[in-house]
């Protein structure tokens, strides 16, 4: 699907899996919302297959609301050639909390993408990681350019596709965040000290008050999040349309 181009050895996926999915849960009651079937599998595995499709080989979930349905699921799914691990959260860390936390059990790795177990967006994240390989750039945010950014908030860059700020949900035309985010490392010291911390309400804004450069990279990718009943009617089609039907995993 993605030509692959860059060493991915030093970089790990975290997906963060374990929101409580508030909007849609009277349909899944008992399934945590990364894990809804969709197109024949959990959600999760196609969000799996599209980092593994760009050469990552590790990733780490992270489980909170109804983790012990994720973990026997985790625990028994077929083996592929991308390695998994899980941690689950006691209590609500938030986004960067959660992130926080699992990326613990993953620091010999220099790169961090994390990413949201309930959407995906099929951006080639090759020049985006080019990008946070630059000596300047300690960030990179996935974002996606849509026609009415009012459900989602959007953000504001310079002509350099730097990050000054995130705006309020608003209509009309704007990139939103996708959920993708790359970091290197060392900015983990410079996350605020307080818990739960979310990436979006505080560690982002915290970061640009320091002066940390994030940058924005626009793609107009196809994507979908299933945070609501209007969107996970979609979803099903949008995987067959992106993936195919004979998707080797």
């Amino acid at each position: 699907m993605f030509e692959k181009k860059l060493d991915m050895q030093d970089t790990v996926v975290v997906v963060l899996a374990g929101g409580k999915g508030t909007r849609i849960r009277d349909l899944y009651p008992n399934v945590p919302k990364p894990f809804i079937p969709v197109n024949g599998k959990p959600f999760i595995e196609w969000v799996l297959f599209y980092f593994k499709q760009q050469g990552l080989r590790k990733a780490v979930i992270s489980l909170g609301h109804n983790a012990n349905v994720a973990e026997v699921y985790l625990t028994v799914r077929d083996k592929s050639d991308m390695e998994l691990s899980y941690v689950i959260e006691d209590t609500a860390l938030g986004t960067a909390g959660a992130f926080l936390f699992a990326s613990k059990t993953v620091s010999e790795y220099e790169k961090f993408i994390i990413t949201n177990g309930d959407s995906i967006v099929l951006a080639d994240l090759q020049p985006a990681l080019e990008t946070l390989n630059r000596e300047d750039t300690d960030v990179v945010i996935i974002g996606v350019h849509v026609d009415d950014a009012a459900r989602y908030g959007s953000m504001v860059v310079d002509s350099d596709m730097r990050l000054l700020k995130f705006t309020e949900k608003t209509s009309g035309q704007g990139i939103i965040n996708a959920g993708i985010y790359m970091i290197k490392k060392r900015i983990i010291d410079e996350f605020p000290p307080n818990l739960p911390l979310s990436f979006e309400n505080e560690v982002f804004p915290y970061l640009l008050e320091r002066g940390i450069i994030i940058k924005v990279h626009q793609c107009n990718a196809p994507f979908l999040d299933i945070g609501t009943k209007e969107s996970i009617k979609l979803a099903d089609d949008f995987i067959g349309r992106n993936f195919g039907k004979d998707v080797e995993f």
